[in-house]
């Protein structure tokens, strides 16, 4: 009953990463091998989820729609606005990704890790703040 590109959406999801609270990362996809007849782009979550744990997730849609806007603005097709829009995006959003990968856990570290890294950050901070004396 929908129609294209309905289904296309449908078939470029990936089952296996569906959930009721997804804190998953999918990398973005490439508009023109996966949605190639239809001028339409994903931003944000929608095109490369990033776990809410990251903090990257609000920051990332953003940088998205400003990157579309200005290809939009200046392109001579909503196609190749598009494909544009993707050399852009898609490797700042897999280095956001790749980087929350070894942040997350730092972040949300327990027990011992959290004292010990808590330590060295202590200590980093205060070097710092002496070395801004001098």
């Amino acid at each position: 009953m929908f129609h294209e590109p309905f289904n296309q959406f449908v078939d470029a999801t990936l089952p296996e990463t569906l959930q009721v609270f997804s804190a998953m990362h999918r990398y973005p996809i490439s508009h023109a091998e996966k949605l190639p007849s239809a001028n339409i782009a994903l931003i944000g979550d929608a095109n490369h989820p990033m776990s809410p744990f990251s903090g990257n997730g609000a920051n990332m849609a953003l940088m998205d729609a400003v990157s579309l806007a200005k290809q939009l603005a200046g392109s001579g097709s909503v196609r190749s606005a598009i494909e544009e829009f993707d050399k852009e995006s898609m490797p700042r959003s897999r280095k956001a990704i790749d980087k929350s990968k070894w942040v997350i856990p730092i972040l949300h570290s327990e027990g011992l890790t959290y004292w010990l890294l808590r330590t060295v950050f202590a200590l980093l901070t205060s070097v710092m703040w002496v070395k801004s004396l001098w």
